[in-house]
């Protein structure tokens, strides 16, 4: 496939003729999901970078499922201020010629789901496992450890966010038998009841990775909320095999720092200014405890971000149960983008 297109987020734009199988290839690294241009009737800007055009462009949904049309058309301003960053280049015409890229119903790629058990000793743990089928080719793996609720269906969505975007995920359970809490006093009791069984289910979930036909091995990393993050930071600490680790307001407390060239993971830690539960003496004792360990890490604290910001439903928990968490979308958001970034950096 040729070079010379810059692929924006849903469809393809070129000065020439695209194939069915440059499709395939594209949706492959992820630049593309067809599920979305299925489900979408309208696409976002990006830039053409074609030899002959270097125009902005908006893609066009002629046929939703059917087919994606590129259009030279005139944006309007709300598209010029809300769209893709590039937008705001202010180039208003449009002069890329109009390319039709047929999609094949049966060459539609789709999220899978599936349900997986897998066990540390007696202990039967129940973990959600999720993948795109575009391809057979194999891939990095993530695991994504729930917050103190336990192994719910958000836990279940960031692995699937995590599979469109290429990556064999899986979202773990950490409490056994996929329990959930439906009150702190639950889940303060669940997380407290891990204890010492942490690393042993931690690595019972990275096993079931391994030995998936679609990993790649040696490219793993783990993502964690809330509860999830101290724990996938205290995996780092302990010298699991990991690329990196990502923590979303978790814990950044430890009773075992991390020592001087153990630390195999990067390290990435987003946290809010505003988190009572994670102040900002506990943030500073962090970075100290990962410079003198010499962890190649870094710190995103938002600004009057609260608690459990990357979690929709964080506002309906705070008011049932009186706890000072709140939602954030712009937090959540960037905090997810730079994710994407980090994840492509260690896998390289």
């Amino acid at each position: 496939m040729d070079r010379n297109a810059k692929v924006n987020d849903l469809v393809i734009c070129r000065c020439e003729e695209v194939t069915e199988a440059d499709l395939k290839k594209v949706i492959r690294q992820g630049a593309v999901r067809m599920n979305e241009v299925k489900r979408l009737t309208r696409a976002g800007m990006g830039l053409c970078q074609g030899k002959t055009c270097g125009r902005l462009v908006t893609g066009i949904l002629a046929n939703p499922g059917d087919a994606a049309m590129l259009s030279a058309i005139q944006p309007t301003e709300t598209e010029m201020k809300h769209q893709h960053p590039l937008a705001k280049l202010q180039l208003t015409r449009m002069l890329c010629g109009l390319a039709l890229v047929v999609l094949a119903s049966g060459a539609q790629a789709a999220v899978q789901g599936e349900e997986v058990t897998y066990s540390d000793g007696s202990t039967t743990l129940k973990g959600y496992l999720a993948y795109d089928d575009a391809t057979e080719a194999k891939r990095p793996g993530v695991l994504v450890v729930h917050e103190w609720w336990g192994h719910n269906e958000y836990a279940r969505q960031r692995a699937r966010m995590l599979a469109e975007r290429g990556y064999l995920a899986l979202a773990v359970d950490m409490y056994g038998d996929g329990r959930t809490a439906d009150h702190p006093k639950d889940a303060g009791a669940f997380a407290k009841g891990v204890g010492q069984d942490a690393r042993p289910r931690f690595e019972a979930a990275m096993h079931v990775l391994e030995n998936h036909p679609l990993y790649e091995p040696g490219q793993m990393a783990a993502l964690g909320y809330c509860f999830g993050g101290s724990q996938v930071l205290n995996m780092a600490r302990g010298g699991l095999p990991l690329k990196g680790v990502v923590s979303y307001h978790g814990s950044l407390s430890t009773q075992q720092p991390a020592e001087a060239g153990r630390v195999a993971a990067r390290v990435a830690v987003f946290t809010g200014a505003a988190d009572p539960m994670i102040p900002a003496e506990q943030v500073e004792a962090f970075k100290q405890e990962m410079e003198q360990a010499g962890v190649d890490y870094f710190v995103v604290s938002y600004p009057d971000v609260k608690h459990s910001f990357t979690n929709p439903e964080a506002d309906e928990f705070a008011r049932k149960f009186d706890m000072p968490l709140a939602y954030d979308a712009d937090a959540d958001q960037d905090a997810w983008a730079k994710t994407e970034v980090f994840l492509q950096e260690i896998f390289q």
